[in-house]
């Protein structure tokens, strides 16, 4: 478990993200903002990479390379907020409160942070995260394993403080910086695939199966699920579909439910003609389904619901950009171009507007569109004249001869 991070990939990784702080400790220097933003791109960066790490090793595949596994910002945000609420409330505890509360308080975090940080990689709705319920389940399913782990990784965050406060105290401030960022990333890679490993090894205890499931849900149908099902097959019983509908509603909207109670409700919504609802759930349930990596469900949702209603959108513009990618890889030209118009025009500020552009310029290209694509390559060229895409940008618009059009 403690040599994994010191492979050849995890190497590069821990030699890249040093040097990234050792440069942004420099720069950061100069000014207080400056120092914070790149500070929390550090670590954004970091939870991202070691919950991709907890996410290939919970699949075991670890050593297969063409996996492709992505964590999204919104998992890395919110790891980010759970340690400076927990740093807030550890160091009240320490400073304001009594030292004999300090110890139980840091025994809890030992023992519940491990599946906190779990639920928030693994699963598709914040609430659950703070439920104690779901920590209780990990541990009544897990047991002695997932203890003998928080107890090795408690131990190897103590010998971790230690040393970067060694470091601190006997290397240039700079230098001893480096150093504090690189055992932190050690510290995090080390935790989070070693509890991707339990979670693999215990794969019978959770009742997660051995292919890529409908859900990311660690527990297939919790308590709260089963009586809302039960609830609902009751109401069904007795031809009141409108509050069944609205049963499982209030289940999705509040601790999540997998695939087949999404089926299920939108089921009952088809048979209650409830557009507007059905519109409603597809908004949230396409970006759930993407990040699950369920791309070819997704598409047909939201193809299902651009049909019903076209001018349905989503809400955010990651799921756009996905779904754009998906468009552009399945060979669908019109779709993905209709996409990235959309996306342009609701998010001309987004990072993803150059990648989205330069896939829609060579799509444009197949629809005999060329003229709309040298345009457009030629605007991203003009805004964005410094972009990492640039030289592309510039290769797709020199492919598109001038007077292509005029040759057909």
């Amino acid at each position: 478990m403690y040599a994994w991070p010191l492979r050849p990939s995890g190497l590069k990784w821990l030699g890249i993200m040093a040097f990234a702080a050792a440069v942004f400790d420099f720069v950061g220097g100069v000014n207080a903002v400056i120092a914070t933003l790149l500070g929390a791109i550090w670590w954004i960066v970091a939870f991202k990479l070691a919950s991709e790490a907890l996410m290939r090793a919970s699949e075991g595949r670890d050593d297969d390379a063409g996996y492709d596994v992505f964590a999204g910002d919104a998992i890395a945000f919110r790891q980010v907020w759970l340690g400076l609420i927990l740093f807030v409330i550890g160091s009240g505890a320490a400073k304001f409160g009594h030292p004999a509360l300090f110890s139980p308080f840091s025994a809890l975090a030992a023992v519940m942070l491990p599946a906190t940080v779990i639920l928030i990689v693994l699963e598709d709705s914040m609430l659950r995260v703070f439920d104690p319920r779901m920590w209780y389940e990990l541990l009544t399913r897990i047991g002695r394993d997932y203890l003998l782990l928080c107890a090795q990784l408690a131990l190897l965050a103590i010998g971790v403080v230690l040393a970067i406060r060694i470091f601190g105290s006997t290397l240039p401030g700079n230098m001893a910086e480096t150093f504090a960022h690189a055992l932190f990333l050690y510290l995090l890679l080390v935790s989070y695939h070693g509890l991707g490993d339990l979670l693999h090894r215990q794969r019978a205890a959770l009742e997660m199966p051995d292919e890529m499931p409908p859900s990311r849900r660690l527990i297939a149908a919790t308590p709260e699920e089963t009586a809302a099902v039960a609830e609902a097959d009751r109401l069904l019983a007795n031809d009141k579909r409108a509050q069944a509908a609205a049963v499982l509603d209030q289940l999705i909207r509040g601790r999540g439910a997998t695939a087949p109670v999404h089926k299920a409700y939108r089921e009952l919504l088809a048979g209650l003609g409830d557009e507007p609802g059905l519109l409603r759930h597809a908004r949230d349930y396409v970006a759930v389904l993407l990040h699950l990596r369920q791309e070819r469900e997704a598409l047909a949702l939201y193809l299902d619901s651009k049909q019903r209603d076209p001018d349905f959108q989503l809400g955010d513009p990651q799921p756009v950009s996905e779904l754009i990618a998906i468009a552009s890889r399945n060979q669908q030209s019109k779709l993905a171009v209709a996409l990235y118009e959309e996306f342009a025009r609701r998010f001309p500020r987004d990072r993803d507007l150059v990648m989205n552009g330069l896939a829609a310029a060579k799509l444009m290209d197949r629809l005999d569109r060329d003229d709309d694509a040298r345009r457009l390559l030629a605007d991203l060229i003009e805004r964005f004249p410094e972009h990492d895409l640039r030289p592309e940008l510039d290769a797709a618009l020199a492919a598109i001869a001038p007077d292509s059009t005029s040759t057909r």
